[in-house]
């Protein structure tokens, strides 16, 4: 199969405007005859949808959404890259150690060391489409099941296969790579910079860029700037080359502003006031993680953020998973993510989705709380609630048979309740692992994280107090302090 250069390029180009994972610019195109299925390695999907993956779903072979622009993937994850090998009675299909085959069980497969014939597989064309027949049992193909979202041996019944192949460019990977970087990264804003400097083996030259400059800025020497919280993407290029192959590595970097942390609490009483929250499945009370409704919602259903508990409550700057709660004039809640974005019933099938702007009746919601959980029914279908589902996860609208919702309200005083004084002309300075506080009176106050534990007491001297205290947030005499 002959190099299309301007086609490779082009393909470069979208995906790396599209934010895809780094790599040497591989490229797998599809193919459509036999001829063209020699030994090599492969991405085997259904159509330009799934890809098959290294791992079990059960008694199945897991599958994983993927990328294809005019007809190819590049840069595949290496969990769906498979070599297909011409062996003594076929084919195999294998994944470093793992080999797909057949033992014989209706409507399955599996992954394990090599066996002959179970393990192997004759290739056929069926309407353009690949189907491979298992050599053992020569009544099965591994096929996809668009219904499970796996791939598994059948009667010839399901969705046959696409078959994407890695081009032979004839030129060097530039082994480009970032020194001391090897996955994503998070700053404090207050860091201020740092390196993130990339070594290539190609001669052409390294261009660094940032995807969002209104979080950091990257220099053409790899000094990365942070400017404000957020995320952004860092990547380093290089161009093609009569000897080496465009190469692009990049990670996501996310900054964060100390001052824009919030404690959210677990709320236990059963009352839903006008707020921000964080809406949860926690499987149990002693859970130390809990799974966030996030604002992704791309098929009718809204995606989760895994979330670690910080002495039971929730610490984070993330604003894809905190909600505002409102009572609107009607009486119902609605629950929104900024002015463009309100969960919402349409009044069929499990399903949640988003509504640009508030809607009545689809957009309202009930609030009801029982043994330690909370009940969202949508007001325009009753009975509908919005609950996790554990078997395909996710959070969507459900007649009651999955999961109910645990809440985490927003801490908008951490220090409410608890005995602290009020200093006069108190002043105080944030600097380097210490605060310096400048007061006109002697006095003790107290030091309180932003979970609302109390860190120490201060006994203040008239004029200039020097407090040691680790990087992070505090408020000491009702006013919040950054340390970094």
């Amino acid at each position: 199969m002959k190099k299309n250069y301007f086609l490779r390029t082009a393909i470069l180009l979208v995906t790396l405007l599209c934010g895809v994972n780094a790599g040497w610019a591989d490229t797998y195109t599809k193919i459509s005859t036999l001829d063209e299925l020699t030994d090599g390695k492969y991405v085997i999907a259904y159509g330009n949808t799934y890809a098959m993956k290294n791992e079990m779903s059960g008694t199945r072979i897991a599958a994983t959404e993927i990328t294809v622009t005019d007809n190819s993937i590049l840069n595949p994850d290496a969990s769906i890259v498979w070599d297909i090998t011409t062996t003594e009675n076929g084919k195999s299909i294998s994944n470093g150690d793992l080999y797909a085959g057949n033992g014989g069980n209706s409507n399955a497969a599996s992954l394990g060391s090599f066996t002959a014939e179970k393990c192997e597989f004759t290739f056929s064309i069926v309407k353009d489409l690949f189907r491979a027949t298992n050599v053992q049992y020569s009544n099965r193909s591994l096929e996809y099941n668009a219904s499970g979202k796996y791939f598994a041996c059948y009667k010839n019944t399901q969705p046959d296969l696409t078959l994407y192949k890695l081009e032979e460019t004839g030129k060097s990977n530039p082994n480009l790579a970032f020194t001391g970087i090897t996955g994503d990264v998070t700053k404090q804003l207050t860091d201020g910079s740092y390196s993130s400097v990339a070594t290539s083996a190609s001669d052409a030259t390294i261009v660094y860029s940032s995807s969002d400059h209104e979080v950091a800025t990257i220099n053409q020497k790899g000094l990365v700037t942070l400017v404000a919280g957020g995320t952004t993407t860092i990547k380093a290029e290089v161009a093609e080359t009569a000897t080496y192959d465009a190469a692009f590595v990049e990670y996501t970097l996310k900054v964060v502003d100390p001052a824009l942390v919030k404690t959210f609490t677990k709320v236990t009483n059963g009352s839903v006031t006008d707020g921000q929250y964080i809406i949860v499945y926690q499987e149990s009370d002693e859970a130390t993680s809990v799974r966030a409704m996030n604002t992704t919602n791309t098929k009718d259903y809204f995606m989760y953020t895994d979330v670690n508990l910080t002495e039971g409550k929730i610490v984070t700057d993330d604003q894809s998973i905190i909600w505002d709660i409102t009572t609107q004039a009607n009486g119902y809640m609605s629950i929104s993510n900024g002015d463009n974005i309100f969960a919402g019933y349409r009044g069929s099938g499990n399903n949640a989705y988003i509504y640009e702007e508030y809607t009545p009746d689809n957009s309202d919601w009930t609030f009801t709380f029982a043994d330690g959980f909370f009940s969202c029914e949508n007001k325009a279908v009753p009975g509908r609630l919005l609950q996790y589902n554990a078997n395909s996860p996710r959070f969507a609208c459900y007649t009651g048979s999955q999961e109910n919702l645990t809440l985490y309200k927003l801490d908008e005083d951490p220090a409410t309740g608890i005995e602290n004084v009020e200093v006069a002309n108190m002043k105080i300075i944030n600097g380097k692992g210490q605060v310096t506080i400048e007061t006109t009176e002697a006095a003790r106050v107290a030091v309180y994280a932003l979970t609302g534990a109390q860190v120490r007491q201060l006994d203040l001297v008239e004029g200039t107090n020097i407090v040691e205290l680790p990087a992070g947030i505090y408020v000491i005499g009702r006013q919040k302090v950054i340390v970094f």
